[in-house]
């Protein structure tokens, strides 16, 4: 706890100092880390609030456009290792170059010390994670052979809602993000009043890949896509007309943790006929047809 308290800490702070790209890619970490709990809510309202610092103070790139996909130098590492925290990007500004002698005495860390350190960051934030998948699971698992309390039944809604919630977003104005945020926690207060629940609920973990049809299909112009990742993964999407050429893209290349997502893909500048889209997460290729009838 005092790990994840301190690096979160640390992300606050080098808002404070103008390192808003460093601390989105620090905040996205952490949402990756925490999609099913408040910590990873609160970091995604956080990233909200520095990207917009970032458009107004800073180079407006963001810190997630460069370090969300890849977290890495090397690009296979991150395919090979993308289920689990096994990487650490922090870059704050490195003053130990400028450093005189009397300022080592007072901070003496060692290159092998500093290494110690960010392995022992690295473990807490997998076994964190894996606590929490854990927890889920079970609660799924309860619900599925009708042995869950209610109680069971409201946290596994709550964090459901927040896995769906727990997004990183980039306003254009104050007015959004506070948008934003007032949505999210309508969601989660609306959640833990409900008393009604399903007693077939979507799975927030599924067991393998899947491109569902998309629905209404046919559709005008609006339909939605949906997938499951059993594991954290790097997901293209992409939409193609009947002669394979390139239309949209509702997924670029972004690293996603394991659950289920819907997309929303809007027609309204195509002409009618059939079209194809295209799923790429780590080994999973999958293709289905749709139809757009205006």
């Amino acid at each position: 706890m005092l790990i994840k308290k301190t690096y979160y800490l640390l992300q606050k702070a080098k808002v404070s100092l103008g390192q808003y790209e460093s601390a989105m890619t620090g905040f996205q970490q952490i949402i990756n880390q925490n999609p099913f709990s408040y910590e990873g809510l609160t970091a995604s309202w956080d990233y909200s609030a520095t990207s917009l610092l970032d458009s107004i103070h800073g180079t407006g790139g963001g810190g997630s456009s460069k370090n969300e996909l890849q977290m890495s130098n090397n690009e296979n590492e991150v395919e090979d290792k993308s289920k689990n925290f096994t990487f650490f990007i922090d870059d704050p500004i490195d003053f130990s170059n400028n450093r005189s002698k009397s300022d080592d005495k007072k901070n003496p860390f060692t290159k092998e010390e500093k290494k110690v350190i960010k392995e022992n960051i690295v473990k807490s934030f997998n076994t964190s994670r894996e606590k929490e998948f854990e927890i889920v699971k079970e609660l799924q698992n309860k619900i599925e052979e009708g042995k869950a309390t209610k109680k069971d039944k409201t946290e596994f809604q709550k964090k459901k809602i927040l896995s769906e919630t727990v997004k990183a977003k980039k306003p254009h104005n104050i007015q959004e993000h506070i948008s934003f945020v007032n949505s999210d926690i309508r969601k989660i207060f609306r959640t833990e009043k409900s008393e009604n629940f399903s007693d077939s609920p979507k799975e927030l973990i599924p067991t393998e890949y899947n491109l569902s049809q998309n629905y209404p299909n046919p559709f005008n112009p609006v339909t939605k896509i949906n997938f499951s990742l059993p594991q954290d993964s790097k997901v293209k999407l992409i939409i193609y007309e009947i002669l394979g050429k390139e239309v949209k893209r509702l997924v670029n290349n972004e690293f996603k943790t394991a659950g289920v997502y819907t997309m929303d893909f809007n027609g309204s500048g195509l002409s009618s006929g059939v079209y194809f889209y295209k799923i790429e997460a780590g080994k999973f290729v999958q293709t289905k047809r749709m139809v757009l009838l205006k």
